[in-house]
């Protein structure tokens, strides 16, 4: 009797601890499509968000490496479009940039100061993960 008794609480058990990986995983097929973000995701890269996204930084300098390692985004600059004032300043009068570097146009937002990557972030809509 007492064998039964623990193969039920057993079938309960596992029956509870499925209904609960189903319900989870349907919540979070919910929030994936309400959000477009996947709890699963693992491929998501904000380098390749940054990409596909329309920025791009105004700097106006003699030696752009160098200017550029200064940057706080130096990471991510690889994923932007990069335009030098001194070497192309079609663009940057095009955009109306004149004497505020570093500048930025981010989703055709033009922000006229360096930013963080909390800001990048926002700006662009790419998710920090």
């Amino acid at each position: 009797m007492k064998n039964k008794n623990n193969l039920k609480k057993f079938f309960i058990l596992v029956s509870i601890l499925a209904v609960l990986l189903i319900a989870f995983y349907l919540a979070t097929g919910a929030i994936s499509k309400y959000t477009g973000f996947s709890v699963f995701d693992e491929k998501y890269d904000f380098r390749k968000c940054l990409e596909e996204k329309d920025i791009t930084l105004f700097i106006n300098s003699e030696t752009p490496l160098e200017s550029l390692k200064e940057n706080p985004l130096y990471n991510y600059l690889d994923s932007i479009d990069i335009i030098n004032c001194k070497r192309n300043n079609d663009r940057c009068i095009k955009k109306e940039i004149n004497g505020h570097f570093p500048s930025w146009v981010i989703n055709d937002k033009l922000i006229k100061k360096d930013i963080s990557i909390i800001e990048l972030s926002e700006s662009s809509g790419c998710k920090l993960i």
